[in-house]
């Protein structure tokens, strides 16, 4: 239905009877209880353009007709107004757009389409504008007549509903075709509803195409379960699907022929549990996605990621009462070899949100030289639990580190450490793989996309590192050092051992899960008869301080502490021994006893 009435605006009631298209000069109504009548609009109207739509010689629309969306530029060629629309059939059609009353130069444009209308076949060119001469328009103006565009070539197809698979499925259907030194795409966007098993498309070539070959492939944007998604499948020459492009078929497109087939259907290559870690005491979306091994790592989420939420009172619990919700990842084919990790765009201050990789125990690794290199199974498959990691992970072990977790730091902040040898020449610090912001490491800029996890040297006894201020809109590791080492000085190592307190009843477990070459470790005493004998744990460091080994110490207690036996020539040179001992509370006496070499 043609009308004159400028479309795109709103319209008021007023008492002023005139035109009235902004709320501040609408005339407020009094609402008593009955009907009202006799509130009148008054619409702006403006110049018709209109026109005939014409097939061109040989060209067809059967079963059915095709909206057309029209469109108005000025003389250089800018788009300006409003969109008209027109209908056209197997007998042609016609169109209007409405304009202001206004004298202007216009040319008339008629959109290409994406698509035809379910059931309807054409043989007419639809993907390139049709642009009329520029036209001065001073009334309303018809004749502004036309023809469309006869293709060169029909690509036609039926794609199927894949079984098994309910809902709505929307693809791009590409036709490929190589010429001298490029490669140009013409496409179709078939799409099976929730209500039709099958859908039909057409790909229209334009006359001017000089190919005569080409290849065919479809793309489904949109993630769906069972669905092979976010890659080109192509036809090969018999009909069957492959996601390699090297085995796609080749078609003429002198010989036209039509193309059926079905989407693919796939099962996941990885499925598992990410627990909900004790800590956290809300739901959050963590983001799983797997990243092919021969290719370069990126945050931006791929079409294959998945986003799951985790939460405490969520999902799903184990039988030890662990809330769990499950992932599973497609898009693999059997032989792929791919890295899994997983981040999170939440923001928290309890869990580490930055990309992390998952190896095979379910630990949660930054670095990617750390990350295992996971195989898709011949068949079935993998099976990968983990749960995320706190910010604090690992915290107990590092000799210097910021605060983790934080978006803000109001003023630089400066930490330092202190190697015990005030003699050594140089420090070997090692960074770890988890720090995420650029430093000041005793005077040097120090970046961390291309140094955190590695090592570096520093003059004299002292690490001083700096962090400047900074605001953020997501939490932020910060750094943390792992390992301190001394280069040169001229103190001998010391030897024996001394016992230190932690709380009473930590397990052997606990103690060695914290322990660190070089570093004190405290722990508890274990309190026995007088002149009993007992095997406790006892680790050897190097004169580096490097751990060399864990080893059983028999010791006996007597009134005034405990004596031990043991032989360290094995070792080739001076060794430092720390005993654990559990339960300070049935031996205080023993809180600053020290084993003396004999």
């Amino acid at each position: 239905m043609q009308t004159n009435i400028l479309p795109n605006s709103s319209y008021y009631y007023s008492t002023s009877e005139h035109t009235v298209t902004t709320s501040g000069e609408a005339t407020p109504i009094t609402l008593n209880g009955g009907d009202i009548s006799g509130l009148d609009l008054y619409v702006d109207t403006g110049w018709l353009l209109t026109g005939q739509i014409h097939l061109p010689e040989g060209g067809y629309i059967e079963d059915g007709e095709v909206n057309v969306n029209i469109s108005l530029q000025d003389e250089d060629g800018h788009y300006v107004g409003s969109n008209g629309s027109g209908t056209v059939g197997p007998d042609g059609g016609s169109y209007f757009i409405t304009v202001p009353k206004e004298e202007a130069t216009y040319r008339v444009v008629l959109q290409p389409m994406a698509s035809l209308p379910a059931g309807v076949s054409s043989n007419i060119y639809w993907a390139d504008n049709l642009t009329l001469d520029p036209v001065l328009i001073t009334g309303n103006t018809s004749g502004l007549d036309f023809t469309l565009v006869k293709a060169g070539a029909l690509i036609t197809g039926i794609v199927y509903r894949p079984e098994g698979f309910e809902g709505a499925l929307n693809l791009t259907v590409n036709a490929h075709m190589q010429r001298e030194s490029s490669v140009v795409s013409y496409s179709a966007h078939p799409c099976i509803t929730r209500y039709q098993d099958i859908a039909q498309f057409t790909i229209a070539v334009p006359e001017s195409e000089t190919a005569r070959a080409y290849q065919l492939s479809y793309y489904i944007d949109n993630s769906v379960s069972g669905v092979l998604t976010g890659r080109n499948i192509y036809l090969d020459q018999d009909g069957s699907l492959t996601t390699d492009f090297s085995q796609a078929g080749t078609f003429s497109l002198d010989q036209p022929t039509t193309h059926e087939f079905t989407p693919l259907t796939q099962q996941p290559f990885v499925t598992g549990r990410i627990y909900c870690p004790e800590e956290l005491d809300r739901t959050m979306i963590f983001v799983v996605d797997y990243r092919p091994a021969n290719e370069l790592s990126t945050l931006e989420m791929s079409p294959t990621a998945v986003e799951v939420m985790v939460g405490p009172n969520y999902g799903q619990q184990d039988e030890d009462g662990r809330w769990y919700s499950t992932y599973s990842l497609s898009g693999l084919e059997p032989g792929d070899s791919y890295r899994l990790g997983y981040y999170s765009n939440d923001t928290s201050n309890l869990i580490d949100t930055n990309w992390h990789y998952i190896n095979e125990d379910g630990s949660a690794v930054s670095a990617e030289k750390d990350a295992t290199v996971y195989t898709v199974p011949a068949s079935g498959s993998s099976t990968l639990d983990f749960t995320p990691i706190l910010w604090s992970a690992g915290s107990e072990s590092y000799v210097l580190q910021s605060e983790h977790g934080i978006s803000s730091l109001p003023q630089t902040a400066v930490y330092t450490y202190t190697y015990p040898d005030p003699t050594v020449e140089k420090l070997r610090v090692t960074f770890s793989a988890r720090t995420d912001m650029n430093l000041t490491v005793n005077g040097e800029a120090w970046y961390y996309q291309s140094q955190a996890g590695q090592t570096l040297e520093v003059d004299g006894d002292t690490l001083r590192v700096e962090l400047a201020a900074f605001t953020y809109s997501a939490n932020k590791f910060g750094f943390a050092v792992e390992k301190v080492e001394a280069v040169g000085g001229s103190s001998a190592p010391q030897t024996g051992a001394t016992a230190v307190y932690t709380p009473s009843g930590s397990s052997d477990e606990a103690i060695l899960g914290g322990v660190k070459a070089g570093d004190p470790v405290r722990v508890t005493l274990v309190g026995q008869p007088t002149g009993e004998q007992h095997e406790l744990l006892g680790a050897l460091y190097d004169e580096k301080g490097i751990l060399l080994d864990f080893v059983q110490v028999p010791v006996t207690f007597t009134e005034s502490g405990c004596t031990t036996s043991l032989s360290f020539e094995e070792y080739g040179g001076a060794v430092t021994l720390k005993i654990f001992l559990v339960d300070e509370d049935l031996a205080p006496q023993m809180e600053n006893c020290a084993f003396t070499q004999q």
